[in-house]
């Protein structure tokens, strides 16, 4: 295994990247071919892509191979899944509520799971921030959520209006996304409020951000390349950046794990 630093991802390691990923791996027009198994791709929040390969990148005319192949990449599933959901609630009058509380989470590819936000002590008090673990969370403890989120607050039709500054929702991996609400849930006739609430939800910039990138070469004959490599990485909102993997060693030798890495 060689691992290789000094910010070799350029702008990958600074752009944020949400969802599914597709990986474009692309080789010189040289005709020294390269046998590629895998690359996987680590984000600064844990979640980590992999894709599959198993090709060659080589414009040799005697075989049907090309010098750019793309593939998706699949993430971890168990990086995806809500361990904690914490709600704020507001420090002005009357902000607590005893009423039933539900969370309706979606992802960007239409996944949603909904949960109760109750626990067997007093939450919901005025100023105080609950943490609902996953324990308490149902079918949302277990699915897998990509990209971008969308939350629904939910409360009974009792008239005891709850106000909710913010959820919070974090993953397994590290991730954490922050619904701003600042609103009642209330359908006190007197008042233009609801029982029900959608917002989207911000994920932390920084958790985002790709900080290494491994490239597995085959051990079959000749796998090995001095040619020189990028790779282009997209996600499922069309962002993409585009970096070279080479290093000042000799990298992409049979059999080789290679790990190229932001800082």
């Amino acid at each position: 295994v060689d691992t290789f630093s000094s910010g070799m991802l350029g702008d990958c390691s600074v752009g944020n990247f949400y969802g599914e990923l597709r990986a474009t791996l692309s080789k010189d027009s040289r005709t020294d071919g390269w046998f590629i198994e895998w690359a996987e791709i680590r984000f600064g929040d844990g979640r980590s892509h992999t894709c599959m390969f198993n090709t060659w990148l080589d414009n040799d005319p005697n075989h049907d191979y090309s010098n750019s192949v793309t593939v998706n990449c699949a993430e971890d599933p168990a990086s995806s899944e809500i361990f904690e959901i914490l709600t704020k609630t507001g420090d002005i009058k009357d902000a607590n509520t005893d009423d039933t509380v539900t969370m309706q989470v979606c992802d960007s590819k239409g996944r949603c799971c909904t949960t109760g936000l109750d626990s067997p002590v007093n939450d919901r008090e005025k100023g105080n921030v609950d943490t609902f673990s996953s324990g308490m969370l149902g079918d949302c403890s277990v699915g897998n959520f990509y990209g971008e989120l969308r939350a629904t607050l939910s409360k009974d039709s009792r008239t005891d209006g709850w106000f909710i500054e913010w959820a919070e929702i974090r993953f397994g991996d590290g991730r954490s996304h922050t619904c701003m609400f600042n609103t009642w849930l209330d359908n006190d006739p007197n008042h233009d409020y609801s029982n029900s609430v959608t917002v989207n939800c911000a994920e932390d910039p920084a958790s985002s951000e790709i900080f290494e990138i491994l490239t597995k070469t085959g051990d079959i004959k000749d796998a090995n390349t001095d040619d020189t490599v990028t790779m282009q990485v997209c996600d499922s909102k069309g962002r993409c950046c585009t970096t070279g993997l080479d290093s000042p060693v000799n990298d992409r030798e049979k059999g080789n794990v290679d790990t190229f890495s932001s800082g």
